[in-house]
């Protein structure tokens, strides 16, 4: 009986996890939605690298991917997002026009970010 209880405990917490970072990720898209697309390109791709940089830790300590948003006049631009590691689960995060020749953000990193 004490086993069916704390595995159903264990059951709940991970539940709870995935459907609080669901959750989460709307939220960062129903944000995204709500800006105009042409406003602040560079802090809008900021912003979309700090939400990605929630779901874990990236690859390496100095991480480097693009980003591509529409701008007032409907065209791809692309940005440089730069990830570096600081240490202590600390992150510095940067945006930057460019970034034509990095491969796109993923949709998300694996593990969770300290």
């Amino acid at each position: 009986m004490v086993l069916a209880t704390a595995f159903a405990a264990m059951a709940l917490i991970v539940l709870t996890n995935a459907f609080d970072r669901l959750h989460q990720t709307i939220e960062f898209q129903e944000a995204d939605r709500r800006m105009d697309p042409g406003a602040y390109g560079a802090e809008r791709a900021l912003g979309m690298a700090l939400a990605l940089l929630h779901t874990g830790k990236p690859s390496s300590s100095d991480y480097k991917c693009r980003i591509r948003l529409r701008n007032a006049a409907g065209e791809m631009v692309s940005y440089k997002i730069k990830f570096k590691d600081k240490g202590s689960g600390e992150w510095q995060v940067s945006a930057e026009p460019g970034g034509d020749t990095e491969e796109d953000c993923p949709s998300g990193f694996a593990g969770v970010c300290s």
